[in-house]
């Protein structure tokens, strides 16, 4: 055993950092008999009720003892000695991060007899400094949430309110937690990092790598100060997530959520409702492969979200789609550098046979107008759809009262369609769309508990996520070549950036897109208890990359500046 133990030391100081272990829970304290003198060397079991696992330790000369690192959940705590009753405690339930303090007065008599207490929720924690709070399952589950995302429950949390920091698709980024930007908060899922590395966190849609369905949590925490450095890499608090994990009784959940537009107000501007549809169906389940020794969970959790938004945009009149403008139009070839004079066009029209032939071409892109004013004439119900989707599946095994192990997979799919000002034209696509987008989160961890000695414990941890938003146009034809604009790329899909002065914009300018975040982690620890003093030290590695590549601009920007809306179109007319 001296061996592992010098070999493990070597091995996490060799890594780096310091340690952590924060998904678990501890219970301590202090054993005496009816004259307060402390009870040595008395048996002290816990056993987990969901999967019969126990965890025994001795209390020291003093009376005191500390258990390993436990699973949260509820357990019976069964406290024996030579000479006293013995006693026992149920319904210790211990959350995410505990440290509870269980003392027992023991009863001098006969071990077989047995002294009973109903356990209750201590007012104040007393053992930890740390300040935060816990959101349960039943919470989780029952609370209403929009969109199913447990992280609005953040807020209950003193010290916190929603987070200021918006993602492109609207949701919010994170949780805001002493005053501090939302993306300052770190974020752990079954005692792993779990924050996305990219740039611009909204690149991802979210502050986390995974955020497991509401079905798959068991509970989180989010502690806002006085935490200890094994938690670490944050300016603001931390926002801990532990998942469900299987037990020795078979549970399970199947749902559907559905929500329409049957409630929703008609948008001022739209003739009728948008249509919005959003459908979440998914399952959970977990249960033993072996019971009293190995357990599994799974789950995963689909969405359909068919939405609209109406988009008000500014499109050329009938008229000027015939050259046809309300102000005086001049033609360029007649300008007469002598005299500064130029002739203008009979009835403020431009011949078709002067037109350019670029211009002509992107004059077909706009859509025909929906009303008859010369300003905000064209109203479309632009869809906004989502696919997202995600899965985890956890395994958790007891090699021995002193060993045991989980490993976690989860996988998260959000899939975005394009956002446009104007429908799609047959054979060319999209002319003017931010882009659709993929984002493919995956995450892996895996944990093993030891306990070395009554007195010394360790712990070892390893994880790795990954995260990648592919953004694309909303075309896979390149415009700009159809069209005819000469001088800018013609290999990527897409319209060049065409900013005309009075009229909705066409094109789009930065994408295709790429945002990747990787994060590879490895922990260790070791407790040890000395005596009153409780010592806990290790190391902490990351190997965090963030690849971004951008294409910002890559088809070019072209700007119409006219003095008006309806003045001057320099590029309809070109001089002959």
């Amino acid at each position: 055993m001296s061996k592992f133990v010098a070999i493990f030391v070597f091995t996490a100081f060799s890594l780096g950092a310091f340690g952590q272990q924060v998904e678990n829970a501890v219970v301590v304290g202090s054993v005496f008999d009816p004259t307060h003198a402390a009870v040595s060397d008395a048996t002290v079991t816990l056993t987990h009720l969901a999967t019969d696992s126990k965890v025994e330790v001795r209390t020291d000369d003093k009376g005191e003892y500390r258990t390993p690192p436990l699973r949260i959940g509820a357990y019976s705590i069964s406290i024996a000695a030579d000479g006293f009753k013995r006693f026992n405690q149920r319904g210790v339930v211990l959350d995410i991060g505990d440290v509870r303090q269980v003392d027992a007065m023991l009863e001098v008599g006969q071990v077989s007899d047995s002294v009973n207490v109903e356990a209750s929720a201590p007012l104040l924690q007393t053992s930890d400094a740390t300040v935060g709070t816990v959101i349960g399952n039943q919470q989780i589950t029952n609370l209403p949430l929009n969109g199913r995302d447990y992280l609005q429950l953040a807020a209950l949390s003193s010290g916190t309110i929603p987070s200021t920091t918006i993602a492109s698709n609207g949701a919010q980024v994170g949780v805001s937690i002493g005053g501090q930007a939302g993306t300052a908060a770190a974020f752990l899922l079954d005692g792993l990092d779990n924050n996305t590395q990219t740039i611009f966190p909204d690149h991802g849609n979210q502050k986390e790598v995974i955020k497991p369905s509401i079905d798959a949590i068991q509970e989180f925490k989010v502690v806002t100060n006085l935490y200890s450095a094994e938690y670490g890499r944050t300016s603001s608090g931390v926002v801990s997530v532990t998942l469900k994990s299987g037990s020795n009784e078979i549970h399970g959940v199947g749902y559907e959520f559905l929500r329409n537009e049957a409630l929703d107000a008609k948008n001022f501007f739209a003739t009728e409702k948008s249509p919005f549809k959003r459908n979440q169906f998914g399952t959970a389940i977990g249960g033993p492969i072996i019971k009293n020794k190995l357990f599994i969970f799974g789950d995963f959790e689909i969405g359909r979200i068919r939405e609209s938004a109406t988009e008000v945009d500014t499109v050329p009149t009938l008229a000027e789609r015939n050259g046809i403008f309300p102000t005086t139009i001049y033609n360029p070839a007649t300008y007469n550098a002598a005299t500064k004079t130029r002739t203008a066009f009979a009835g403020n029209q431009i011949p078709a046979s002067l037109w350019d032939p670029v211009a002509a071409k992107v004059l077909s892109f706009y859509p025909l107008p929906t009303t008859s004013g010369a300003t905000n004439n064209y109203v479309y119900a632009s869809p906004e759809n989502q696919d997202p989707r995600h899965w985890d599946v956890r395994g958790d095994e007891i090699l021995s009262e002193k060993q045991n192990l989980f490993f976690r997979y989860s996988s998260q799919t959000q899939d975005y369609g394009t956002v446009v000002a104007f429908p799609a034209i047959s054979g060319v696509g999209f002319t003017g769309a931010a882009g659709a987008s993929e984002i493919d989160s995956h995450g892996f961890g895996a944990g093993y508990n030891l306990v070395i000695s009554p007195t010394l414990v360790a712990s070892l941890r390893a994880g790795w996520n990954y995260l990648l938003m592919d953004q694309y146009y909303g075309s896979k034809t390149n415009l700009s070549s159809v069209v005819g604009i000469p001088g800018v790329d013609q290999n990527n899909p897409g319209l060049a950036n065409l900013t005309l002065t009075g009229f909705t914009p066409l094109g789009v300018s930065n994408t295709p897109n790429y945002s990747g975040s990787q994060d590879r982690q490895l922990s260790g620890d070791l407790t040890w208890s000395h005596g009153t003093h409780n010592i806990k030290f290790g190391v902490q590695q990351y190997w965090l990359q963030t690849n971004f590549l951008s294409s910002q601009q890559i088809g070019g920007i072209f700007n119409s500046p006219g003095s008006s809306p309806r003045t001057r179109r320099p590029q309809l007319a070109e001089a002959r």
